[in-house]
């Protein structure tokens, strides 16, 4: 009975649409029983929906593109995260798109279609720091790429304490069952343990 402003409600508004005087194509509206969202434009833009009786979902209309993805940034409109197609995700910088998630869970870096659980693909002629995939340790431990079939594992990369590059029979840890290693010197090591060496090639050519 005393309202403090222009409008003072105590109490509830009802009403299915609020719309702007001064821009009708864009309003917040209840697209449906337990739904509510936002028209940009005179067209559904996005909505949060209750589904199933248990779960609160938001939804984004239209699919967006590499050039204008549906979550984006203000102020760099050409990055974020897209609908590449039906089950998919694209990521996008610059308005290029870079990574896709397709629907069967593959990840490709720089291909729309990756054929592989992880596809990095590139299409140039560049000769010189063409580096594809970097695995880098800028302290004292071992940079490892591990690979496991089975029972069988093995691993790769580099020894830091010997200086060198090994192949071992264990996926973490390349001092144990060292099959081959090349040190930075160029000697070439094969099936190492200890002083007892299967074959070895000195750098200078010398063999035994």
């Amino acid at each position: 009975t005393a309202p403090a402003v222009k409008l003072d409600v105590a109490g509830t508004i009802q009403g299915q649409k609020f719309q702007f005087n001064d821009d009708t194509n864009t309003s917040i509206d209840t697209f449906a029983a337990d739904q509510i969202g936002f028209k940009l434009g005179a067209n559904n833009s996005v909505k949060w929906a209750f589904v199933a009786g248990a779960y609160g979902m938001q939804f984004m209309y239209g699919s967006g593109t590499a050039s204008y993805p549906s979550y984006t940034w203000n102020g760099d409109s050409d990055t974020g995260i897209f609908n590449a197609t039906t089950n998919a995700l694209g990521f996008t910088t610059a308005g290029t798109e870079r990574v896709r998630i397709a629907a069967d869970g593959k990840v490709g870096i720089g291909t729309t279609a990756p054929g592989a659980l992880l596809n990095i693909y590139r299409n140039d002629s560049v000769a010189v720091d063409s580096k594809d995939l970097y695995l880098q340790n800028v302290g004292t431990g071992d940079v490892v790429m591990a690979f496991t079939a089975g029972t069988d594992n093995f691993g790769m990369g580099i020894d830091n304490s010997a200086n060198a590059f090994v192949i071992a029979e264990h996926n973490n840890n390349l001092t144990v069952r060292n099959r081959l290693q090349i040190n930075t010197q160029g000697a070439v090591v094969i099936n190492q343990s200890g002083d007892d060496r299967d074959f070895r090639v000195e750098a200078s050519g010398a063999a035994n």
